[in-house]
């Protein structure tokens, strides 16, 4: 019983490699075979959504933004229909994204939490070598203090004289 030998490790790893080649090109030609959904709304909705008249909706606050603005006359936030695009524009995009992280109380989840940890590190980093390694922790610290606080106010409360188990308190 010995250990095994270079070429038969290669015929191990090549043959893994094959099966699961073959199991994603089959999951590939199962996903373009799935049927084709048509839109979710009816054909005349489509027409004034691509209409000239139709007026742009701020993200943030639903509020109706007048053709040619980049930001929102009701809350201030980005909302312009190329914010995202144009290197002038982009901080405020970006700054708004890692705003509401920290400033807004809304359910969490891990996806979310990474996300805006990861995409502050670039956002903060960009600046200063020494100033983002001052900011950084202090971003953090906000959006974690946010999402304790997202989750606090997310808890069920208990009617009073009632405990976590379901049993009756005793007197």
């Amino acid at each position: 019983m010995g250990y095994a030998t270079y070429s038969e490790r290669a015929i191990a790893v090549v043959t893994v490699a094959i099966v699961v080649s073959v199991f994603c090109y089959r999951k590939w030609k199962e996903w373009l075979r799935r049927p084709r959904t048509p839109d979710p709304w009816a054909p005349e909705i489509s027409r004034e959504l691509e209409s000239s008249e139709s007026e742009g909706v701020c993200l943030h606050c639903l509020s109706e933004l007048p053709p040619g603005n980049w930001f929102c006359p009701h809350c201030g936030c980005s909302s312009g229909p190329y914010n995202t695009m144009m290197p002038f524009l982009y901080p405020f995009a970006l700054g708004d994204a890692l705003r509401h992280g920290t400033l807004e109380p809304r359910p969490f989840n891990r996806w979310q939490i990474a996300s805006y940890i990861l995409l502050s590190v670039p956002a903060f980093l960009g600046g200063f070598f020494l100033l983002a390694l001052l900011i950084l922790p202090v971003y953090w610290f906000l959006l974690w203090r946010n999402v304790g606080r997202s989750r606090r106010a997310a808890a069920p409360t208990l009617p009073p004289g009632s405990s976590a188990n379901g049993a009756q308190p005793t007197m």
